[in-house]
């Protein structure tokens, strides 16, 4: 099968399928739900379309804007965290285990894996990128049960876990910056080059799926290093009403 149609599935179909995962595991109510997915819905469309117009593209402003699309929903969810009641209510009441469990789609890293099979990713970009992805995500469901069953360390885990896939998803974000061609902050220059996560369908990477990932990350820690959730009996972090 060729590996842009199935990216073009798989990555679309997570583009989906994970922001709903979150928001409807949430205590929102179904407007706040709506106002969210409508959100998310807009920037899948907005990231796609521009990407489409190969705005992105090395020819054309390429590594700086991608740059942007991966910061921009990033930067605001941190800036509006605490002003935003709906924000808010979905950070802290999507039970963890869910939030763990979610980072199993990030085994789709095999796709860079075979991207560069094929000749068409640099070794140093696509072996951090997949197989730190592969890692991760085959971590998170047994981490997720080790949450729900409250196993003994399963805080400590988490904790290490979540930090390990911060510094993946950050290292495969500079890696790639790192070695696209055209890049201003170009510093692998192995061919092929990592420009192709300019276009489509792989810019849902870098532009929609990293950055919600990482959001996540960052809602794991703030619920495990809470002084509230601290407070709390173990049994609650697992449960939709946090």
């Amino acid at each position: 099968m060729n590996l842009d149609f199935l990216a073009s599935m798989t990555l679309a179909a997570q583009a989906l399928l994970l922001p709903g995962i979150l928001v409807f595991s949430s205590r929102l109510d179904s407007a706040q739900r709506a106002v969210l997915l409508g959100i998310a819905g807009g920037w899948l469309l907005l990231v796609a379309g521009l990407a489409a117009a190969g705005l992105f593209s090395v020819s054309v402003y390429g590594t700086p804007f991608v740059g942007v699309a991966f910061a921009l929903p990033v930067i605001t969810v941190l800036l509006l965290r605490a002003r935003s009641t709906t924000l808010l209510t979905l950070l802290t009441t999507i039970p963890l285990t869910v939030l763990v469990a979610v980072h199993v789609g990030r085994l789709l890293g095999v796709e860079f894996l075979l991207l560069h099979a094929a000749g068409r990713l640099p070794a140093t970009f696509a072996f951090s990128a997949g197989w730190g992805d592969i890692i991760v995500a085959s971590a998170s469901v047994p981490l997720a049960f080790a949450v729900q069953r409250r196993m003994r360390g399963w805080r400590s885990l988490v904790l290490l876990w979540n930090f390990v896939g911060v510094a993946d998803l950050i290292a495969a974000v500079a890696l790639g910056a790192g070695s696209a061609a055209g890049s201003p902050i170009r510093f692998i220059y192995a061919e092929p080059s990592s420009a192709l996560m300019g276009t489509l369908p792989w810019f849902l990477v870098p532009g929609y799926l990293v950055p919600l990932y990482l959001i996540s990350h960052v809602a794991i820690f703030f619920r495990l290093m809470s002084a509230e959730q601290l407070r709390l009996p173990t049994a609650a972090l697992s449960s939709p009403a946090i």
